[in-house]
């Protein structure tokens, strides 16, 4: 199976790409409006999240026996203390400090054996929801060992911390949403979000 790609406007010749015949409809799905409009849009980072999920849809997780999945992660929560602030003593350092819950089919705390992405945008004029990316976070955060999963999280408050630096720093009061996505090879992908103003 082959894909015609002729983006309009410009007289380049035709490139044919072997591709297998899912991730052509896959890729022919999300391209079709952009090249109506006659660019393509790619994320920061490389290639953008839709794309990377059309053409590599999560994988089937491995089957964890009942009842021992009910105790799996099924939700993410984003811990209202999440903000971007100065993330240590001296004051030199800024990020976000993030806290992240995972819980379980009872609505309890639960750990989160995956990996862990955040991603942050400013919050569109007029309309309240993602505009601009402005940073994302996707290196060292797989905490599918024990020392790594233990290193973040913080008994009293039952939540994962992750410190994300942040450079430059944003302007006081400005309005950021947070989006983490949760990776596991023991559960369906989760992803949560949190609308806060910088301090």
């Amino acid at each position: 199976m082959f894909l015609l790609v002729r983006p309009p406007g410009f007289g380049l010749p035709s490139t044919f790409m072997p591709m297998e015949q899912s991730k052509l409809v896959r890729l022919f799905l999300l391209l079709t409006p952009a090249f109506a409009g006659g660019a393509v849009l790619l994320a920061q980072g490389g290639c953008g999240d839709d794309l990377g999920n059309f053409l590599n849809p999560p994988k089937s997780t491995k089957t964890v026996p009942h009842p021992i999945d009910l105790l799996l992660p099924k939700e993410l929560k984003i811990h209202p203390f999440t903000g971007a602030r100065t993330l240590d003593e001296t004051g030199k350092t800024y990020g976000v400090e993030a806290r992240v819950q995972a819980l379980d089919a009872y609505g309890d705390p639960t750990k989160a054996f995956g990996r862990f992405t955040f991603m942050l945008y400013n919050v569109a004029p007029g309309s309240g929801q993602k505009g601009e990316l402005i940073s994302s976070w996707y290196e060292n955060l797989n905490l599918s060992t024990m020392e790594k999963n233990a290193a973040h999280w913080e008994k009293h408050w039952q939540t994962y911390e992750f410190k994300l630096r942040l450079n430059p720093p944003l302007a006081h009061g400005q309005p950021c949403i947070l989006v983490v996505n949760f990776e596991s090879d023991f559960s369906p992908r989760l992803t949560a979000e949190l609308k806060f103003a910088a301090g």
